[in-house]
């Protein structure tokens, strides 16, 4: 399962919860509250910053828990937006000369 199928069922889900990304000893987290992303952080990085660089992980593994208490909001955006930026992003990577 991609990140972006991930992100997109678990909040058309309108589910409450954390995800725990792991890759190479990096953990992350991204939480949805109400099927809304509304923090992310890994590493030094939160928000929109961190949620995209989750987003660039191509392995990795993920488990999801049941969230009572979310941190303070840190991302505005809609999921959907997110996930456009996310792929702009990757585009512009992708057909970055080099």
């Amino acid at each position: 399962m991609t990140f972006t199928d991930m992100i997109q069922i678990l909040c058309a889900g309108r589910k409450d919860l954390e995800i725990v990304l792991n890759r190479d000893d990096i953990e992350g987290q991204v939480y949805i509250s109400a099927g809304d992303v509304v923090h992310a952080c890994v590493g030094e990085l939160e928000g929109e910053e961190a949620f995209y660089a989750l987003m660039r992980w191509t392995e990795g593994l993920f488990s999801t828990r049941r969230c009572p208490k979310f941190p303070e909001r840190s991302i505005t955006s809609s999921a959907v937006s997110l996930l456009m930026e996310g792929a702009r992003q990757e585009d512009e990577t992708v057909d970055a000369p080099g």
